[in-house]
């Protein structure tokens, strides 16, 4: 008996619930929030709050908006007066493509993905850059070269900025091309040298730009101080699947001590 009853009840309850929440809606006047939840909470801000618990543990529900089949970007037959800055989904592939699109300044806009804006500005040959990466915090370990500087090290850029077609290798710090074309990369480093004060011979910093394991650029700064800078740029035509990363070595024709303290790698297409 009391599941028939609950059967029977639970859905009058919820329209009722919704016939409420439609009331709100419609009562321009009534300075109140719509609240869908199960924990009668909403934040101040928001007009309209749905929170509601999961069925289980592993199943959550989203919600599902408008399904208008739009047939171009000024198509008004299915609304024929729509508001600035409506939403609607659009689920056909006619002329326009589905995805979400909003109403504004008389024609629909469609909501691009990173992937789609990354092709559409390669389309139309826009600079853009496609990566930032940077040393998170300086090192606190010590590295060492040989005298002639033949091994650089491989700079541990660890904190991705930016990567708009996510080709960066984070475990390797290896930026992987993702098509052939013209490039800037430009490649910044500071070290600390750690050397005996009284030892007043010039140390040299090497900045590198390495491609596919081979020096494609390097910049030599030599100098007495502790902290030693280098920066370098190039541009060049590089083709897919090409790994470029930047190094750093330091010399001082004998074996040398140093940390990162920065160091950051941008990368721009043509």
């Amino acid at each position: 008996m009391q599941k028939i009853l609950f059967f029977y009840v639970c859905p009058v309850l919820l329209c009722l619930c919704l016939c409420l929440c439609l009331c709100l809606c419609l009562c321009g006047k009534m300075q109140a929030q719509v609240i869908l939840s199960d924990s009668l909470r909403s934040h101040p801000s928001a007009i309209l709050n749905m929170d509601m618990r999961p069925i289980d543990n592993n199943h959550h529900r989203g919600v599902l908006l408008p399904r208008i089949p739009l047939r171009n970007s000024t198509d008004r037959s299915a609304i024929p007066s729509p508001d600035d800055f409506l939403l609607v989904f659009s689920p056909y592939k006619d002329s326009m493509e589905s995805g979400l699109n909003y109403w504004y300044a008389n024609h629909w806009h469609r909501v691009l993905s990173e992937t789609e804006l990354y092709t559409h500005i390669s389309e139309q040959n826009i600079t853009q850059t496609v990566l930032s990466a940077r040393l998170m915090e300086m090192e606190k370990t010590l590295h060492v070269t040989d005298s002639r500087n033949s091994n650089p090290y491989k700079l541990p850029l660890n904190n991705v900025v930016f990567d708009s077609q996510n080709a960066y290798n984070q475990t390797k710090y290896e930026y992987v091309i993702p098509e052939t074309g013209t490039y800037e990369i430009v490649c910044d480093v500071a070290c600390f040298i750690d050397r005996d004060p009284k030892d007043k011979r010039d140390v040299s910093v090497e900045t590198f730009i390495q491609v596919n394991n081979k020096m494609m650029i390097n910049d030599l700064i030599s100098g007495a101080s502790t902290i030693m800078t280098g920066s370098v740029i190039h541009i060049t035509e590089l083709h897919k699947n090409d790994i470029v990363y930047g190094a750093v070595g330091v010399g001082n024709w004998k074996e040398s001590k140093f940390r990162v303290t920065s160091a950051s790698l941008t990368i721009v297409k043509y």
